[in-house]
C-alpha cells in the first residue's frame, strides 16, 4: 500500500510540477523565490486547520474510486498497491497545500520531489496508525499541540531560511 501510495503521489507531483512548468513560462518572472513562502503559508494553514473548511477538488475523487474499482479484482498485494495509488486523489486540506507547493517548482523532478518526500514524511505516522497507536487518547493535549506546533516549527524554518536567502 505504501509502494502504491508514494508511487501515486510522485507521479501526481510530477504532473503537477509540469504545470508548473507552462505557468512560470507564461510568466515574466520567475516563482522559485515565493516557493518557500508558499510551503509556509501551506504549513500554517494546516496548523490552523483552515483545510477542513476546504471543499474537495472537483473530479478528483473521482480518480480515487475508479482506482479501487479497478484494483478490485486483483491479487491482495496488487490492490494494495492500486488502493496506495489513489490516496493522492482523496480530500485533504493539507495536501492541497503541498500541491501548490509542488506546481511552484515549475518542473517535474522538483513536484515529484515535493510529493514524494510528503509521501514519504507521512510513512511514520501512519505506520503508528496502522500498528494501533493510541498517542492521541492517552495524551489528547500533546497531540493537539504537536498538531499545531510542528507545521508551525517548519514554517518558521522555511521563512527564516527564505528571509536569510533574500539577504545574501
Amino acid at each position: 500500500w505504501n509502494a502504491g501510495r508514494i508511487s501515486g503521489y510522485v507521479v501526481v507531483g510530477a504532473a503537477l510540477g509540469l504545470m508548473g512548468t507552462a505557468v512560470s513560462s507564461a510568466l515574466s518572472f520567475s516563482v522559485a523565490p515565493y516557493l518557500p513562502w508558499v510551503m509556509a503559508a501551506g504549513l500554517i494553514a494546516t496548523a490552523l486547520e483552515l483545510g477542513k473548511h476546504l471543499r474537495p477538488l472537483p473530479g478528483v475523487s473521482r480518480v480515487s474510486r475508479a482506482l479501487v474499482r479497478a484494483g478490485a479484482t486483483l491479487s491482495p498485494a496488487r490492490r494494495s498497491f492500486v488502493m496506495g495509488l489513489a490516496t493522492p486523489f482523496l480530500p485533504c486540506g493539507l495536501l492541497y497545500g503541498v500541491f501548490l507547493a509542488a506546481i511552484a517548482t515549475s518542473s517535474v523532478l522538483g513536484g515529484a520531489t515535493i510529493l514524494g518526500a510528503f509521501a514519504l514524511g507521512a510513512v511514520p505516522a501512519l505506520g503508528a496508525v496502522q500498528a494501533g497507536a493510541h498517542f492521541g487518547t492517552r495524551w489528547p493535549n500533546v497531540t493537539w499541540a504537536l498538531r499545531k506546533a510542528v507545521p508551525l516549527f517548519a514554517a518558521g524554518v522555511l521563512i527564516w531560511r527564505a528571509v536569510q536567502a533574500a539577504t545574501q
